[in-house]
């Protein structure tokens, strides 16, 4: 939930004052690492699963989601 709330203040500063699709893309490349190493942590001390391929999975569903939403629902933006 933290790199979420960090990631759309990140998301309504950068359509605030710049607008860049480039930056979006850094942000959310940004806010997939910090995912990774946080999980990767967390799972390292249980030895089990994948925490890199589950950030990537985790963020690519919630990008998808967000375009979803942004498309068919853009009051909510």
């Amino acid at each position: 939930m933290i790199t979420q709330l960090g990631l759309n203040v990140l998301l309504n500063l950068n359509s605030y004052f710049w607008g860049s699709v480039y930056l979006l893309l850094v942000i959310e490349i940004i806010i997939f690492v910090v995912e990774a190493l946080l999980y990767n942590r967390r799972f390292a001390a249980e030895k089990k699963g994948h925490p890199i391929l589950y950030a990537f999975v985790a963020n690519l569903i919630s990008f998808a989601a967000g375009l979803f939403l942004a498309y068919y629902v853009p009051q909510f933006f």
